[in-house]
């Protein structure tokens, strides 16, 4: 999308899919997600992020399994929660948990919880089908907790013109001694920018955990 003073119809329809020339109902439901206005007035220069950056409970713990809930507000929290609770083991046994979040330059949102058990559960969105990635940036702005490896650095605007990942894993092997239990987690902010004007700030948090024993 350009900047949100020169947006335009056209624009707004290519980033939804239709045809440039299609009729654009600013108050339907598509135009109000990509707003990240789920009420009120929806003006040209909001459409850009809501369809992409969705608040969401992505859940995979094992043994209850995922969820998903999508909401379609600007404040509605992104909550990964990838965990590993096993209560039954032997000395072999290994349980592991991971919340990922990441942004392809391809222009994919890829978002994941991970067990060890079940594998990934993920969804996907399009963060980008019209402009240029470059344009773009992307920032963790961590306020409790942190990141773990794997992650590009937290606090920091990072080109969009590359992939980036934003994590928190965690894991516990039982021959490390008895019944024991092992969190990470990372909340915050992730906050997109156009030309270092933001155009949205997505409260999110990341939770991984994995446990062995009646934790």
């Amino acid at each position: 999308m350009p900047a949100p003073s020169t947006t335009t119809a056209s624009n707004i329809n290519t980033e939804l899919g239709k045809g440039s020339t299609t009729i654009l109902r600013m108050g339907d439901a598509n135009t109000r997600n990509l707003a990240c206005r789920s009420s009120g007035t929806v003006s040209f220069g909001n459409c850009r992020w809501g369809i992409n950056t969705p608040g969401r409970s992505v859940s995979h713990i094992y043994p209850s399994g995922g969820f998903d809930e999508p909401q379609y507000d600007i404040t509605d929290l992104l909550s990964v929660d990838g965990s590993d609770i096993q209560t039954t083991y032997d000395t072999f046994s290994t349980a592991q948990g991971a919340a990922i979040v990441r942004f392809f330059s391809n222009g994919v949102m890829k978002v994941t919880a991970f067990n060890s058990v079940q594998g990934d559960y993920d969804f996907h969105r399009t963060w980008l089908t019209s402009g240029v990635n470059s344009d773009y940036t992307v920032q963790f702005q961590v306020t409790n907790g942190a990141l773990t490896s794997g992650s590009d650095s937290a606090n920091t605007d990072l080109s969009l013109s590359s992939n980036r990942t934003f994590q928190v894993a965690t894991a516990v092997l039982f021959g490390t001694g008895g019944d024991q239990s092992v969190i990470n987690d990372a909340s915050g902010n992730l906050i997109i920018k156009s030309g270092g004007t933001t155009l949205i700030s997505r409260p999110t948090g990341l939770y991984a955990e994995a446990a062995l024993g009646p934790i």
